[in-house]
């Protein structure tokens, strides 16, 4: 069986059954990422000892002891001294970093298409932004109708 392709819901059964240990799940994408990472470069960092069950992470989350580049040159050194809370909360599920990923710097999106091409999807995410502000305003109008009865 490849550990590495069940969903998460199915490591957790399988972990719960002792199908196989965290060491063994672990080593398998240690595997995984050895293999695949020098074609696709998605590895920024891997962490060779990890208990639990493994997570990749966003380069741009603070990882407490953890190189943190947000993939900028400015930060190619800054190793935070805490955890964002969504780390914090990733541990107390027994959730653990086993290695940070790529990403444009600061996350930003950078887009190459002609403005031309942007056009239709910007006025599109308009739209949906004017439906979702009518959405919102007609739950509000319908909890304060129900709050004055």
């Amino acid at each position: 069986m490849d550990v590495t392709k069940l969903t998460l819901t199915e490591t957790l059964d399988a972990l719960k059954r002792k199908d196989f240990s965290e060491e063994e799940l672990n080593n398998a994408y240690l595997d995984s990422i050895n293999t695949l990472n020098s074609k696709l470069n998605i590895f920024l960092e891997v962490k060779k000892n990890t208990r639990g069950i493994p997570a990749a992470i966003k380069d741009v989350i603070i990882t407490r002891g953890i190189k943190t580049t947000a993939g900028s040159k400015i930060l190619s050194n800054f190793i935070p001294p805490y955890n964002a809370t969504v780390m914090d909360r990733l541990s107390e599920q027994n959730i653990s970093v086993i290695g940070k990923t790529n990403c444009d710097e600061f996350a930003k999106l950078q887009v190459d298409l002609p403005v031309v091409q942007l056009r239709p999807l910007l006025l599109i995410s308009v739209y949906l932004l004017l439906v979702l502000i009518q959405v919102v305003q007609y739950v509000n109008l319908r909890r304060f109708a129900e709050w004055w009865v």
